[in-house]
């Protein structure tokens, strides 16, 4: 199985923390992100890891090299010129990627216990172009799904009122925030713009008018977004080395 993990954010929201170190290499519990993550791809089954590089690079090269790749087959997607946002990342990985297999997506500032193998089970029991881990959740920005068929409607910010539907639907409609983990198959790729960098959320909403987006509703695990300083002891008290 094969998977991008997304390191190449600047982590501006961790402020200090980010200001000589990548957002991948900030610690919790004594333990790299990026480490947490890539131990649990790897216990999950995934041999191969697309790692997405910007924000001090040669640090997490570094680190990889140092560790011996945590015993995977991990490539570096170089973003050093030009961030390329979620959907360009994935649109990158266009060259290092197996096209007929589905491809785990998932932010390194997310620590969940989130079972992966069964999210993937799901993702491949019907056709569909891409699946979202997601959660019931405060926020400002929710994905809209039919509460029967947990397809993708649209979008919306509660904040500003601004809201972008895929398709109508008379059905009830349930708002969920996402989790940072998603699966997509090749076949979104039809769906990508030409430019280099853009949102994958745009991308699944551009798709969902014709094809199908599903949710995965996770509510019971474990999840973190350590995003923010303060987040980081949360996480520490939530997650088990």
């Amino acid at each position: 199985m094969q998977a991008l993990l997304l390191c190449a954010g600047l982590g501006t929201r961790l402020q200090h923390l980010t200001e000589h170190t990548p957002k991948a290499l900030v610690e919790v519990s004594g333990k790299p992100l990026i480490a947490w993550n890539l131990e649990k791809l790897k216990k999950a089954g995934f041999t191969k890891v697309i790692v997405n590089v910007h924000h001090f690079a040669q640090q997490i090269r570094d680190y990889l090299r140092a560790e011996g790749n945590f015993g995977l087959d991990i490539q570096i997607s170089d973003e050093s010129e030009q961030l390329l946002d979620t959907g360009g990342a994935i649109k990158q990985t266009m060259s290092f990627i197996d096209p007929t297999e589905p491809l785990l997506v998932h932010n390194v500032d997310i620590l969940t216990d989130l079972d992966l193998g069964e999210m993937m089970a799901a993702h491949s029991s019907s056709p569909r172009v891409a699946t979202l881990a997601v959660r019931t959740r405060k926020t400002s920005r929710y994905l809209m799904f039919e509460e029967e068929s947990m397809q993708l409607t649209g979008w919306t910010n509660i904040s500003t009122g601004e809201t972008k539907l895929s398709r109508i639907t008379t059905l009830m409609v349930v708002n969920y925030g996402f989790s940072g983990v998603h699966i997509v198959d090749a076949s979104l790729f039809d769906f990508f713009p030409e430019e280099d960098a853009f949102s994958v959320i745009d991308v699944y909403l551009a798709a969902a008018r014709t094809a199908d987006v599903y949710a995965f509703p996770h509510e019971e695990d474990v999840w973190f977004d350590v995003g923010k300083p303060e987040s980081i002891g949360l996480a520490e008290r939530g997650m088990k080395k």
